[in-house]
């Protein structure tokens, strides 16, 4: 919400969803969320508060957590979802304007579900994918104003195809195929600027610049896997895993990588970081951005500059 408080979502010992204040870099209280096992995502639009989106403890559903400007827990609220539907994603302009992605797995390769949650009321549309997949996975989803970008990838055996998706006024628009690419993670800076984050089918990370949904220059990453990216107006954050030497006995560090214009102008490694992996493990405001993943020693690490 601000480069002072930032919130962590996820999951604690018991396997029941989570959320933790951050206040200068520091965590403070947890909030709990009952009959859930888990969250995916959260999403914070001012300091106003946050929205974020959790996984029912009967995975039937979805979540919706309000979070106060104190990063702490207000209310939940369990919805309907067709069977099948998995919501991973969440981007929101308000505390009630979300857009939504996600899968469904009642189909054959499993679809793309996007949509809009106003607080009251959620709106999904399916979306087919390559027949030619046989597994969908959904990175991220970014809005700037009415346009949004879903981005993710589908497989096929070792083979993949990275998936973009334009959405406006939150109604699917096109589909675009990337061959060879993982897509994780995914930022816009303005409504036709986006930049999608990830690795492609040999293992060296990617940054892929996204001009109305199409796929120009990237970013490659030699040594290491990139997967969530945050954005402000010019400059992105991009945060991954490389392998660590054998003679620091960890198996991953963290790589935090900034992107001017969706170009590469400095890396960092972070070793208190077993890798940056996962989705939505990065938020960034302003010159500020701060980034969560496991802790070399148990637990997780947030990593701030």
């Amino acid at each position: 919400m601000s480069s002072r408080l930032c919130v962590v979502d996820g999951y604690n010992n018991h396997g029941v969803g989570d959320v933790v204040a951050i206040r200068n870099g520091v965590p403070g209280r947890t909030s709990t969320i009952k009959h859930t096992q888990g969250m995916y995502g959260v999403s914070c639009p001012n300091k106003s508060g946050c929205i974020a989106l959790g996984r029912p403890g009967n995975d039937v559903g979805a979540v919706f957590v309000d979070i106060n400007s104190s990063g702490l827990v207000t209310g939940s609220k369990l919805v309907k979802v067709p069977p099948g539907v998995t919501l991973s994603s969440i981007d929101c302009a308000s505390l009630r304007n979300c857009m939504v992605a996600g899968t469904d797995f009642f189909t054959t390769p499993a679809g793309i579900e996007v949509g809009s949650w106003n607080g009251r009321k959620l709106r999904l549309h399916l979306v087919p994918v390559p027949r030619s997949g046989s597994l969908t996975t959904v990175g991220g989803i970014s809005c700037q104003g009415s346009w949004c970008v879903v981005a993710g990838y589908v497989t096929k055996g070792t083979s993949s195809l990275g998936l973009v998706l334009t959405v406006h006024n939150g109604n699917p628009r096109r589909l675009r195929t990337v061959p060879g690419d993982f897509f994780y993670g995914v930022a816009c800076t303005s409504s036709a600027r986006c930049y999608a984050s990830g690795f492609v089918a040999h293992g060296a990370g990617i940054v892929v610049t996204l001009n109305g949904g199409v796929a120009g220059s990237s970013q490659h990453f030699k040594s290491a896997d990139m997967f969530g990216i945050a954005c402000g107006r010019t400059t992105c954050t991009s945060v991954g895993e490389e392998l660590a030497p054998p003679s620091s006995g960890n198996s991953y560090w963290g790589v935090i990588a900034t992107l001017t214009g969706g170009k590469l102008t400095a890396t960092q490694i972070d070793s208190a970081v077993g890798g940056f992996d996962g989705f939505d493990n990065v938020a960034r405001i302003g010159n500020f951005f701060a980034a969560v993943g496991p802790a070399q020693h148990g637990g997780s690490e947030v990593s701030t500059g």
